[in-house]
């Protein structure tokens, strides 16, 4: 009997959804960043509060980085080997009927 998967399933693609939205969403505050410093440093906005808001972010996507690494498998696990199952024999390359036969070795009368 197969296991019900499909709470499971519902529960990656909401996750995955969540994710790729994180991700565009620290994207899009890095930039508007970015352009805060560049005003900040043109004298037009609080040099302060961009920095404050900077450490904020960078922090944040430091936890979410860390959460990640966490939760990840430093190798890939190898797939369970079936006892049952026979082992894959090596193929032979086809013979070319046009090329000539090695020759043989030993004692051949000619």
């Amino acid at each position: 009997m197969a296991a019900d998967l499909s709470g499971l399933t519902n529960e990656v693609s909401e996750q995955e959804t969540t994710v790729a939205g994180a991700v565009a969403l620290i994207n899009g505050f890095g930039a508007q960043l970015d352009e805060l410093i560049a005003q900040a440093e043109a004298g037009r906005v609080d040099v302060a509060a961009v920095e404050e808001l900077k450490g904020r972010l960078d922090a944040s996507t430091q936890s979410l980085a860390d959460a990640v690494t966490a939760n990840t498998p430093e190798s890939p696990e190898e797939p369970p080997v079936d006892p049952e199952e026979p082992p894959v024999e090596p193929v032979e390359p086809p013979v070319d009927p046009e090329e000539p036969a090695p020759p043989v070795e030993g004692n051949v009368n000619p």
